[in-house]
């Protein structure tokens, strides 16, 4: 079964990258009505060993060109310095919607079996061009934007799955507390 992968990756980190920036200005502006320092909201982890909010998502950015580039035969662009500001992180995430929004559909698909060389952590990965996407740049750029969520929500700040999805949608008052599981 062959997939058109330009339609499979591009818009769906175009849409995620969209509610990663409406999800940081909703926090930036919790955060700056609960009297909350910005540096410390961006730095907080979930656990000690892991990367702070801030970071989490500077690399669900970069992840959205990591997962593109390589297809397109070019080197990843990737922000040079921390963004460590919810508004540079939005600048960050804005100008990568924009780099997306140039990729030729055509171009992007021809490289779909063409092996694509990456890294993942310390691992050397050489990956057809759709596994690349598929298997590792995207559950990759989902799991550092989830973090990032989680990062955000467990600091109090009045997030949900709304916020992070922009699908989702949940009555005023409703808690899960009081929802069954089945």
């Amino acid at each position: 079964m062959s997939v058109d992968l330009y339609s499979a990756a591009v818009p769906v980190l175009q849409r995620y990258l969209q509610q990663l920036r409406q999800l940081l200005a909703k926090a930036a502006s919790a955060a700056q009505a609960q009297g909350l320092d910005e540096h410390t909201v961006l730095a907080a982890r979930l656990v000690p060993d892991m990367f702070g909010v801030a970071q989490q998502a500077q690399i669900a950015i970069g992840f959205a060109r990591r997962a593109c580039a390589p297809l397109l035969d070019m080197e990843a662009e990737l922000a040079n310095q921390p963004q460590t500001s919810f508004g540079a992180l939005d600048t960050y995430a804005a100008a990568t919607l924009h780099w997306l929004a140039q990729i030729d559909a055509t171009r992007f698909n021809a490289a779909a079996e063409r092996p694509i060389h990456s890294e993942a952590g310390f691992a050397q990965l050489q990956l057809p061009g759709q596994q690349h996407a598929l298997h590792y740049a995207l559950p990759n750029f989902f799991f550092h934007l989830s973090l990032c969520y989680a990062g955000l929500r467990a600091q109090g700040l009045p997030l949900s799955k709304q916020d992070f999805d922009g699908l989702h949608a949940y009555p005023a008052g409703f808690s899960f507390e009081a929802k069954p599981t089945a």
